[in-house]
Order: structure tokens, then C-alpha cells, then sequence
């Protein structure tokens, strides 16, 4: 029996409803930038050190954008919202 086979018998299971940071529409993502590089945190401490350290290193919001989404394709344990 082909693994297709087999896999379409397995019981299938509802979709979590999760949706990545890095998945949101790149205005949600600026606000959120533009919102912790004026002082307020997210609720994330890592993700509050990666835009401050970007800034801090000359980039551009955009840039910080692009960055974080590059560094959450590469993760292991990309940033979640639960939904």
C-alpha cells in the first residue's frame, strides 16, 4: 500500500488555528515595529531585542521587517499568534 494511501486513512485532525507573526500583513508588521521602537514592548522580550538591536544597527523599519522575516523562515520555533 502507497504511503497516500495509507495517510489519507489516518483520522484527520482540525487545523490549529495559529497564525505566524511573520504571516501578517506588512502594515500590522510596521505598526508593531514602529510601536517598539517608540518604547512600548510587545508582549515577545525576543522580539522586542531583535527590532532594537536592528534599529540600533542603522536599519529601517522595512529593513527590520524584511530581517525578521528572513530570521523566522530559518527558526525552529517561529513566533505564533493564537487564534
Amino acid at each position: 500500500m502507497a504511503l497516500t494511501d495509507r495517510l489519507s486513512q489516518l483520522p484527520q485532525v482540525a487545523p490549529t488555528k495559529q497564525r505566524l507573526v511573520a504571516d501578517l500583513p506588512a502594515n500590522v508588521q510596521l505598526n508593531g515595529i514602529a510601536q517598539i521602537l517608540a518604547g512600548q514592548n510587545s508582549n515577545n522580550p525576543s522580539l522586542n531585542t531583535f527590532v532594537k538591536q536592528a534599529a540600533a544597527q542603522g536599519m529601517q523599519p522595512e529593513q527590520i521587517r524584511q530581517a525578521f522575516i528572513a530570521e523566522q523562515k530559518k527558526s525552529t520555533n517561529p513566533l505564533v499568534i493564537l487564534g
